[in-house]
């Protein structure tokens, strides 16, 4: 693996991943120093987030980094951004769901039960 970039953000380091995920080069994210447990702890990193690519894709993957204009990068910035969103929203949903099915719906057959057997 050898070593593409630094970037300030995760945000901006997923968004740059999946840029070149999408090109069919592989990606390896890494937080420098303690930055892995400041990103658990605290949900960022001071350290910011290296980019790693294999060797061969490492010259095709510096020319598409090049090649994104700064304003196409605040776009794509934007529409991935959104969607993340959007993911982790409906992970907490069915998270927050599956909470509720596991502790409310035994009271809720339970219920029912006494309602129609004890009415």
């Amino acid at each position: 693996m050898k070593h593409l970039c630094m970037l300030n953000d995760g945000v901006e380091a997923d968004m740059i991943a999946t840029v070149l995920e999408n090109n069919g080069i592989p990606v390896l994210k890494k937080r420098p120093e303690t930055g892995d447990y400041l990103n658990i702890y605290m949900g960022m990193s001071v350290y910011g987030v290296d980019i790693y690519v294999p060797s061969e894709f490492y010259d095709f993957a510096k020319e598409i980094l090049e090649n994104i204009p700064k304003a196409e990068q605040n776009e794509i910035a934007e529409e991935e951004f959104v969607e993340f969103i959007e993911k982790e929203n409906f992970k907490r949903r069915i998270k927050i769901w599956t909470i509720i099915a596991v502790f409310a719906g035994p009271g809720v057959i339970l219920l029912a039960l006494h309602h129609i057997f004890f009415r």
